[in-house]
């Protein structure tokens, strides 16, 4: 009797797959859709870098194509572009990030006597306005 009822739902299961998932190929491709979904979620941080990089090399294969464009050789063109990048990422780093660092502290360092400030503000506006604020 046992083995009738495993047999019983072991049909029912394939039935209602046949019934909701007709199409094999739809049903493979959200499998793999899934499966490669967890892996590149769990493998994040060691993929972030290289899709970091393929992002940097379309971008700038795109740059490189349009100096072969104006009649450039590749290597020098790539060259250019690379010396480019590298400056504007040194700047980026070495003297921008370092105003910012230091804008960003005095804002924090004023955020106190500015928040006094509004708040004496506020507190003078029933005296301001008396016929809007009782």
């Amino acid at each position: 009797m046992k083995k009738q009822s495993e047999s019983f739902n072991f049909y029912t299961i394939i039935e209602f797959v046949r019934r909701f998932l007709p199409n094999s190929q739809a049903v493979a491709l959200a499998l793999i859709l899934i499966v490669g979904f967890l892996l590149i979620y769990s493998l994040i941080d060691l993929l972030l870098p290289v899709f970091v990089a393929i992002v940097l090399a379309y971008l700038l294969e795109g740059l490189v194509a349009k100096a072969e464009k104006k009649n450039l050789s590749h290597l020098p063109a790539v060259l250019i572009v690379f010396t480019g990048f590298m400056a504007g990422l040194g700047y980026l780093l070495f003297i921008l990030m370092p105003m910012l660092y230091s804008e960003t502290m005095q804002l924090f360092q004023h955020i106190p006597d500015m928040v006094k400030a509004a708040q004496t503000q506020v507190m003078r506006l029933p005296e301001m306005y008396p016929q809007f604020i009782s």
